[in-house]
Formats: C-alpha cells, sequence, structure tokens
C-alpha cells in the first residue's frame, strides 16, 4: 500500500502489514516485531507434549531464550500459528501469543506461553460463528513476523 498525500481516505482489504506480506509473498524491509538492539539473543523452542489438540485444548509452549551479547537486554518472543494447508485467501500465521523477557549478558532463561485453540477459529459463514478446522497446523516462533527467521514446530487440530 502506498500513500499519496492527495489522498482523502484509505481503503484496507482483508489481509495487511505482515498478513498482507505473506499472502503476496513478499518479504519486509521491516517486519512486525523488528526492532533494533544493542545485543543479540537465540531462541529455541521445545519440542510440545502433545501433537494433537481438541479445539477446547490448550498449548503449553516453552521457548529457550539466550542474551548472546554483552548488555543487558529485554526480547518479546513472539509466537504465531497457521493452518500448514493455507489456500489462497487463508492467512498463512498470526500471532497467538508473545512474552517478554530481560536478561543479563551470556544469561538464559525460559518463556512460558499459553495459546488456546479456539484463538485459530475462523469465521464460517455457512453457520454463521466461529469455528477451529480440523488439520495439520504449525506454530512460529522467533522475534518478528520474519518468516525465514522463524522456528517452525507442527500440530494436529482432530
Amino acid at each position: 500500500i502506498s500513500f499519496r498525500p492527495q489522498d482523502t481516505a484509505v481503503r484496507y482489504g482483508y489481509f495487511h502489514g505482515y498478513e498482507l506480506a505473506d499472502a503476496m509473498h513478499k518479504p519486509l524491509l521491516y517486519p512486525f516485531g523488528y526492532g533494533l538492539s544493542y545485543t543479540s539473543f537465540s531462541i529455541k523452542a521445545e519440542a510440545l507434549s502433545e501433537h494433537a489438540y481438541r479445539a477446547d485444548d490448550t498449548i503449553h509452549l516453552s521457548v529457550q531464550v539466550k542474551n548472546e551479547g554483552k548488555v543487558n537486554a529485554a526480547e518479546v518472543v513472539q509466537v504465531y500459528a497457521g493452518n500448514a494447508n493455507a489456500t489462497e485467501g487463508t492467512l498463512v500465521k498470526r500471532l497467538v501469543a508473545f512474552n517478554k523477557i530481560k536478561l543479563d549478558p551470556g544469561i538464559s532463561g525460559t518463556v512460558n506461553l499459553t495459546i488456546p485453540i479456539n484463538q485459530l477459529a475462523r469465521w464460517d459463514a455457512s453457520t454463521d460463528n466461529w469455528k477451529v478446522l480440523p488439520g495439520n497446523y504449525y506454530l512460529y516462533i522467533g522475534n518478528s513476523a520474519d518468516q525465514a527467521k522463524l522456528e517452525r514446530i507442527s500440530f494436529f487440530i482432530r
């Protein structure tokens, strides 16, 4: 989307921001969550304790974060989720959880996140209600919406 000074209104479609970039398969210069820091962090998600969930379940995810730099700093761990078989016109991923951790240099910490499966529901116009579709899904874990830098974990919804 480009904005011109003479425009008096802006119309957004269903997709916007990182969701639009994902749908168009275009990388962003500054993806959602991008931030400058005086240090760097490593982020590694632990394996899920379950691999199949029902619509009323909750995923409990632990993520190990290490401050790899030489200064105290904070990092925001972001978790996105998406249907592994996303089709044209559906979201590739959506932000479902995030949490901040402050770490001293060289120190590791754990970020615990909860993701209710019902957050993955889509509006079903035929039933006029929200519905969690069964199938294969992914969790994407990292510090921004940049698809190339996200760790991916698969799970199944019954």
